[in-house]
């Protein structure tokens, strides 16, 4: 007698137990929620290299954060909720954008990114001051009152 360790299955019978098997892993995933899109509290999301062009030559001396990210980066989804809270709580002081390197490549090249997060921090059409990876709280806090 052969043994086998799967019991025989029609091929339908297989293919759906796996979809239905990547749907729950899925849903247990994200919570059985879609994920929302970027909050517009504080942050605003740049769509388009002509559109970074107006925020920066519109700015004058206002101090412009810009968070470099990608969707499926990890690091930079532990970090958006933090400069979230930043944009809020220095409204004032700075306007935080969002820019997806994946879709922007051309300005990713423009600050010469090679690892993100990668947030820039720009006064007077120039960066001023660059940081790569996420960093504590404080760490963008003080960069934007000292550059302030």
């Amino acid at each position: 007698m052969k043994r086998t360790f799967f019991p025989k299955r029609s091929i339908e019978t297989v293919f759906l137990s796996l979809g239905i098997a990547l749907w729950v892993t899925l849903l247990a995933g994200c919570g059985g929620k879609e994920e929302p899109e970027i909050s517009q509290k504080g942050m605003k999301t740049i769509k388009s290299y002509e559109e970074f062009q107006k925020v920066v030559n519109g700015a004058g001396s206002k101090l412009l954060v810009f968070d470099l990210y990608a969707d499926w980066c990890m690091p930079c989804k532990m970090l958006s909720p933090l400069l979230e809270q930043l944009a809020v709580e220095h409204k004032d002081k700075a306007a935080i954008y969002k820019i997806n390197v994946d879709t922007n490549p051309q300005i990713a090249r423009a600050f010469g990114v090679r690892g993100i997060p990668y947030v820039v921090f720009m006064k007077n059409k120039q960066a001023v001051h660059a940081m790569t990876g996420v960093q504590p709280k404080k760490a963008y806090h003080e960069a934007i009152v000292q550059l302030h």
